[in-house]
Protein backbone atom coordinates (compact mmCIF):
# COMPACT_ATOMS: atom_id res chain seq x y z
CA UNK A 1 0.00 0.00 0.00
CA UNK A 2 1.37 3.69 -0.97
CA UNK A 3 0.21 6.27 0.72
CA UNK A 4 0.40 9.81 -0.94
CA UNK A 5 2.69 12.18 0.49
CA UNK A 6 4.53 15.36 -0.40
CA UNK A 7 7.92 13.62 0.15
CA UNK A 8 7.36 11.06 -2.52
CA UNK A 9 6.30 14.34 -5.44
CA UNK A 10 8.85 13.43 -7.98
CA UNK A 11 10.76 10.56 -6.69
CA UNK A 12 9.72 7.84 -9.90
CA UNK A 13 7.92 4.45 -9.12
CA UNK A 14 7.52 0.79 -10.44
CA UNK A 15 4.19 -0.44 -9.84
CA UNK A 16 3.56 -3.95 -10.11
CA UNK A 17 0.46 -4.62 -11.98
CA UNK A 18 -1.50 -8.03 -13.33
CA UNK A 19 -3.87 -8.35 -15.92
CA UNK A 20 -5.95 -11.41 -16.28
CA UNK A 21 -3.07 -13.44 -14.61
CA UNK A 22 -0.16 -11.75 -16.78
CA UNK A 23 2.65 -9.71 -14.67
CA UNK A 24 3.35 -6.18 -15.84
CA UNK A 25 4.96 -2.82 -14.72
CA UNK A 26 3.87 0.55 -14.52
CA UNK A 27 6.26 3.53 -14.44
CA UNK A 28 4.13 6.09 -12.08
CA UNK A 29 5.83 9.80 -12.28
CA UNK A 30 4.53 11.59 -8.69
CA UNK A 31 3.45 14.99 -8.77
CA UNK A 32 0.74 17.06 -6.61
CA UNK A 33 -2.17 16.44 -8.37
CA UNK A 34 -5.13 14.30 -6.81
CA UNK A 35 -6.40 12.74 -10.10
CA UNK A 36 -3.61 10.28 -11.82
CA UNK A 37 -3.48 11.07 -16.09
CA UNK A 38 -3.26 6.84 -16.87
CA UNK A 39 -1.45 6.66 -20.41
CA UNK A 40 -2.90 4.14 -22.82
CA UNK A 41 -0.74 2.75 -25.28
CA UNK A 42 -1.96 2.59 -28.76
CA UNK A 43 -0.31 -0.62 -31.60
CA UNK A 44 2.25 -2.47 -30.39
CA UNK A 45 3.68 0.10 -28.23
CA UNK A 46 5.47 -0.16 -24.96
CA UNK A 47 5.08 2.27 -21.96
CA UNK A 48 7.26 4.91 -23.57
CA UNK A 49 4.96 4.66 -26.11
CA UNK A 50 5.71 5.81 -29.49
CA UNK A 51 9.03 7.97 -30.00
CA UNK A 52 8.89 8.15 -26.21
CA UNK A 53 5.67 10.41 -26.33
CA UNK A 54 4.39 9.15 -23.14
CA UNK A 55 7.40 8.92 -21.47
CA UNK A 56 7.95 12.74 -22.14
CA UNK A 57 4.45 13.89 -21.68
CA UNK A 58 4.79 12.05 -18.21
CA UNK A 59 7.62 14.19 -17.35
CA UNK A 60 6.44 17.44 -18.59
CA UNK A 61 3.03 16.97 -16.76
CA UNK A 62 5.34 16.09 -13.86
CA UNK A 63 6.79 18.86 -13.90
CA UNK A 64 3.34 21.15 -13.98
CA UNK A 65 1.68 19.36 -10.93
CA UNK A 66 0.50 16.19 -12.65
CA UNK A 67 0.81 12.98 -11.89
CA UNK A 68 0.53 9.98 -14.42
CA UNK A 69 0.85 6.34 -14.40
CA UNK A 70 2.27 4.42 -17.56
CA UNK A 71 2.30 0.67 -18.16
CA UNK A 72 2.82 -2.54 -20.16
CA UNK A 73 -0.25 -4.11 -21.83
CA UNK A 74 0.53 -8.27 -21.87
CA UNK A 75 2.76 -8.98 -24.89
CA UNK A 76 4.77 -5.86 -24.96
CA UNK A 77 7.90 -4.67 -23.32
CA UNK A 78 8.27 -5.95 -19.53
CA UNK A 79 5.02 -7.55 -19.96
CA UNK A 80 3.96 -11.75 -19.69
CA UNK A 81 1.58 -12.87 -22.39
CA UNK A 82 1.02 -12.76 -25.34
CA UNK A 83 -0.02 -9.47 -27.92
CA UNK A 84 -3.69 -8.55 -27.95
CA UNK A 85 -5.96 -6.22 -30.02
CA UNK A 86 -7.14 -2.88 -28.49
CA UNK A 87 -10.46 -4.73 -27.64
CA UNK A 88 -8.08 -6.69 -25.62
CA UNK A 89 -6.43 -3.61 -24.18
CA UNK A 90 -9.85 -2.42 -23.14
CA UNK A 91 -10.91 -5.39 -21.08
CA UNK A 92 -7.32 -5.09 -19.56
CA UNK A 93 -7.96 -1.61 -18.46
CA UNK A 94 -11.36 -3.11 -17.04
CA UNK A 95 -9.34 -4.42 -14.25
CA UNK A 96 -6.95 -1.40 -13.16
CA UNK A 97 -9.23 0.33 -10.67
CA UNK A 98 -9.13 -2.38 -7.56
CA UNK A 99 -5.26 -2.73 -8.45
CA UNK A 100 -4.93 1.67 -8.15
CA UNK A 101 -6.66 1.85 -5.21
CA UNK A 102 -4.44 -1.02 -3.30
CA UNK A 103 -1.50 0.51 -4.34
CA UNK A 104 -2.41 3.98 -3.55
CA UNK A 105 -4.31 3.06 -0.75
CA UNK A 106 -7.24 4.95 -2.02
CA UNK A 107 -9.47 5.82 -4.86
CA UNK A 108 -7.94 8.11 -7.19
CA UNK A 109 -10.00 10.28 -9.89
CA UNK A 110 -8.40 9.32 -13.30
CA UNK A 111 -7.77 11.36 -16.43
CA UNK A 112 -7.35 8.68 -19.74
CA UNK A 113 -4.80 9.85 -22.33
CA UNK A 114 -4.88 7.68 -25.23
CA UNK A 115 -3.04 8.03 -28.86
CA UNK A 116 -4.78 5.84 -31.88
CA UNK A 117 -6.58 2.59 -30.48
CA UNK A 118 -5.24 3.00 -27.22
CA UNK A 119 -7.72 6.05 -27.15
CA UNK A 120 -10.44 3.67 -29.08
CA UNK A 121 -9.62 1.21 -26.14
CA UNK A 122 -9.89 3.89 -23.20
CA UNK A 123 -13.53 4.69 -24.74
CA UNK A 124 -14.73 1.21 -24.26
CA UNK A 125 -13.51 0.81 -20.73
CA UNK A 126 -14.62 4.17 -20.22
CA UNK A 127 -17.79 2.63 -17.97
CA UNK A 128 -15.49 0.72 -15.71
CA UNK A 129 -13.18 3.56 -14.90
CA UNK A 130 -15.39 6.74 -14.45
CA UNK A 131 -13.06 8.65 -15.73
CA UNK A 132 -12.94 12.14 -14.77
CA UNK A 133 -11.64 13.37 -18.24
CA UNK A 134 -10.64 11.93 -21.09
CA UNK A 135 -7.22 12.93 -23.89
CA UNK A 136 -8.04 11.44 -27.17
CA UNK A 137 -5.45 11.79 -29.80
CA UNK A 138 -5.87 10.80 -33.11
CA UNK A 139 -8.47 8.38 -31.66
CA UNK A 140 -9.05 4.73 -33.74
CA UNK A 141 -11.92 5.79 -35.78
CA UNK A 142 -11.88 2.97 -38.84
CA UNK A 143 -15.39 1.31 -40.17
CA UNK A 144 -15.41 0.22 -44.24
CA UNK A 145 -17.66 2.80 -44.81
CA UNK A 146 -16.15 5.57 -42.62
CA UNK A 147 -12.48 4.36 -44.05
CA UNK A 148 -13.71 4.86 -47.78
CA UNK A 149 -15.27 8.37 -47.55
CA UNK A 150 -12.14 9.74 -45.87
CA UNK A 151 -10.01 7.73 -48.50
CA UNK A 152 -11.97 9.25 -51.19
CA UNK A 153 -11.91 12.96 -49.75
CA UNK A 154 -8.50 12.83 -47.66
CA UNK A 155 -6.43 10.90 -50.47
CA UNK A 156 -7.97 11.51 -53.61
CA UNK A 157 -9.62 14.56 -53.86
CA UNK A 158 -6.52 16.23 -52.25
CA UNK A 159 -4.18 14.78 -55.22
CA UNK A 160 -6.24 16.11 -58.04
CA UNK A 161 -5.50 19.30 -56.65
CA UNK A 162 -1.63 18.19 -56.47
CA UNK A 163 1.23 19.47 -58.61
CA UNK A 164 2.64 15.78 -58.52
CA UNK A 165 -0.84 14.54 -60.25
CA UNK A 166 -0.65 16.80 -63.05
CA UNK A 167 3.05 16.29 -63.84
CA UNK A 168 2.21 12.50 -63.63
CA UNK A 169 -0.33 13.32 -65.92
CA UNK A 170 1.35 15.19 -68.49
CA UNK A 171 4.21 13.26 -68.42
CA UNK A 172 2.20 9.80 -69.03
CA UNK A 173 3.23 8.30 -65.80
CA UNK A 174 -0.19 8.68 -64.15
CA UNK A 175 -1.48 4.90 -63.89
CA UNK A 176 -5.55 6.13 -64.40
CA UNK A 177 -6.74 2.16 -64.84
CA UNK A 178 -4.97 1.69 -61.77
CA UNK A 179 -6.60 4.78 -59.73
CA UNK A 180 -9.97 4.57 -61.08
CA UNK A 181 -10.34 0.71 -59.94
CA UNK A 182 -9.26 1.88 -56.52
CA UNK A 183 -11.62 4.70 -56.72
CA UNK A 184 -14.42 2.29 -57.34
CA UNK A 185 -13.54 -0.21 -54.73
CA UNK A 186 -13.92 2.50 -52.11
CA UNK A 187 -17.21 3.24 -53.66
CA UNK A 188 -18.54 -0.09 -52.47
CA UNK A 189 -18.67 1.06 -49.20
CA UNK A 190 -19.57 4.50 -49.41
CA UNK A 191 -22.50 3.62 -50.29
CA UNK A 192 -23.61 1.74 -47.32
CA UNK A 193 -23.03 4.31 -45.10
CA UNK A 194 -26.43 4.06 -43.90
CA UNK A 195 -26.00 0.56 -42.86
CA UNK A 196 -26.95 -0.73 -39.21
CA UNK A 197 -23.39 -0.07 -38.33
CA UNK A 198 -23.76 3.67 -37.53
CA UNK A 199 -27.69 3.66 -37.30
CA UNK A 200 -28.08 1.28 -34.63
CA UNK A 201 -24.87 1.34 -32.15
CA UNK A 202 -27.17 1.12 -28.89
CA UNK A 203 -27.87 -2.88 -29.79
CA UNK A 204 -23.99 -3.91 -29.37
CA UNK A 205 -23.91 -4.73 -25.76
CA UNK A 206 -22.45 -3.36 -23.04
CA UNK A 207 -21.25 -6.06 -20.65
CA UNK A 208 -18.42 -8.27 -22.30
CA UNK A 209 -15.92 -6.07 -23.84
CA UNK A 210 -14.52 -10.11 -25.48
CA UNK A 211 -17.43 -10.07 -27.73
CA UNK A 212 -15.99 -7.20 -29.82
CA UNK A 213 -13.86 -7.17 -32.90
CA UNK A 214 -11.99 -4.31 -33.49
CA UNK A 215 -14.33 -3.07 -36.11
CA UNK A 216 -17.26 -3.83 -34.24
CA UNK A 217 -15.63 -2.08 -31.15
CA UNK A 218 -15.79 1.28 -32.77
CA UNK A 219 -19.30 1.88 -32.75
CA UNK A 220 -19.47 0.45 -29.31
CA UNK A 221 -16.75 3.07 -28.44
CA UNK A 222 -18.46 6.07 -30.11
CA UNK A 223 -21.72 5.59 -28.05
CA UNK A 224 -19.76 5.10 -24.71
CA UNK A 225 -18.49 8.59 -26.13
CA UNK A 226 -21.61 10.05 -26.96
CA UNK A 227 -22.67 8.94 -23.16
CA UNK A 228 -19.66 10.55 -21.19
CA UNK A 229 -21.01 12.45 -17.93
CA UNK A 230 -17.07 14.23 -18.32
CA UNK A 231 -15.28 16.31 -20.69
CA UNK A 232 -13.02 15.72 -23.87
CA UNK A 233 -10.01 17.09 -25.37
CA UNK A 234 -9.41 15.80 -29.14
CA UNK A 235 -6.20 16.38 -31.04
CA UNK A 236 -5.96 15.96 -34.03
CA UNK A 237 -2.94 15.97 -36.41
CA UNK A 238 -3.44 17.63 -39.82
CA UNK A 239 -1.31 15.46 -42.16
CA UNK A 240 -2.54 12.08 -40.27
CA UNK A 241 -5.53 9.96 -42.09
CA UNK A 242 -6.58 8.23 -38.74
CA UNK A 243 -7.50 11.89 -37.67
CA UNK A 244 -9.19 12.91 -40.63
CA UNK A 245 -11.24 9.74 -40.13
CA UNK A 246 -12.38 10.76 -36.87
CA UNK A 247 -12.82 14.17 -38.04
CA UNK A 248 -15.55 12.14 -41.01
CA UNK A 249 -17.10 10.50 -38.30
CA UNK A 250 -18.16 13.17 -36.20
CA UNK A 251 -19.35 14.51 -38.84
CA UNK A 252 -22.32 12.10 -39.23
CA UNK A 253 -25.85 13.28 -37.86
CA UNK A 254 -25.90 10.44 -34.94
CA UNK A 255 -22.26 11.69 -33.57
CA UNK A 256 -22.45 15.24 -34.58
CA UNK A 257 -23.56 16.14 -30.52
CA UNK A 258 -19.93 14.42 -29.59
CA UNK A 259 -18.47 17.00 -31.57
CA UNK A 260 -20.50 19.62 -30.39
CA UNK A 261 -19.23 19.25 -26.99
CA UNK A 262 -15.54 18.25 -27.61
CA UNK A 263 -12.56 20.80 -26.64
CA UNK A 264 -11.09 20.22 -30.03
CA UNK A 265 -7.29 21.03 -30.71
CA UNK A 266 -6.24 20.78 -34.36
CA UNK A 267 -1.99 20.11 -35.04
CA UNK A 268 -1.81 22.05 -38.80
CA UNK A 269 0.72 19.81 -40.17
CA UNK A 270 1.14 17.40 -37.60
CA UNK A 271 1.88 13.34 -38.38
CA UNK A 272 -0.21 10.99 -36.78
CA UNK A 273 2.74 10.78 -33.54
CA UNK A 274 3.69 14.23 -33.21
CA UNK A 275 7.15 13.55 -34.06
CA UNK A 276 8.13 17.03 -34.99
CA UNK A 277 9.51 19.20 -32.13
CA UNK A 278 7.59 22.55 -32.81
CA UNK A 279 3.89 20.17 -32.96
CA UNK A 280 5.02 18.25 -29.92
CA UNK A 281 5.50 21.25 -27.71
CA UNK A 282 2.41 22.19 -28.65
CA UNK A 283 0.79 18.94 -27.87
CA UNK A 284 3.01 19.11 -24.36
CA UNK A 285 1.03 22.80 -23.98
CA UNK A 286 -2.47 21.96 -24.93
CA UNK A 287 -2.76 19.03 -22.99
CA UNK A 288 -1.34 20.60 -19.97
CA UNK A 289 -3.50 23.49 -20.00
CA UNK A 290 -6.52 21.12 -20.14
CA UNK A 291 -5.26 19.31 -17.03
CA UNK A 292 -5.56 22.48 -15.35
CA UNK A 293 -8.93 22.81 -16.07
CA UNK A 294 -9.28 19.34 -13.96
CA UNK A 295 -7.54 20.38 -11.27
Amino acid sequence: MHPLSAASAGATEIVPLNFSGQQSLGIYQPAASEFLVLMVNGGAQTRAGSHRMQQQLAQHWQQAGFASLRFDFPGFGDADGEPGTFVDHAAYLTELPPQLARYFGKVRPIVLFGLCDGATAALLASPWLQPQALILLNPWCRTAENHARTMLKFYYLRRLISAEFWRKLATGQWHALDSLKAILKLLGPVQKQHSSVFLAPEDIPHDDLKRFTPDSAVPQAMLNWKNLPCQVQLILSGADLTAAECRELLQLPQYRCIAAQLRLTDIVGANHTVTDPEHFVLLQSETTEFLRTKA
